[in-house]
């Protein structure tokens, strides 16, 4: 079963490239799980298509290099 997440940034992002990933909730710096096209729009809507129990992390960066990371956290079961 698939969920969707939506992310959303409301604090005057316009104009900035992002990028983002998702990786391995234990290796915030591993390999990608998922990469996302880069976007200047400010929500992404994801079909959380990944095994139930599975530990994430996403990473965004935008234009200037500024880096976030999300906690851990972990792929439950939802609903549509």
């Amino acid at each position: 079963m698939s969920s969707f997440v939506s992310l959303s940034e409301s604090r005057g992002m316009e104009g900035l490239l992002l990028t983002s990933r998702l990786l391995p909730g234990s290796q915030p710096n591993g390999q990608p799980v998922l990469e996302f096209p880069p976007t200047s729009d400010q929500t992404l809507t994801w079909v959380a298509n990944m095994t139930v129990g599975t530990s994430l992390g996403i990473t965004i960066r935008d234009s200037t290099g500024t880096l976030a990371q999300s906690a851990p956290f972990t792929i439950m079961n939802g609903r549509m």
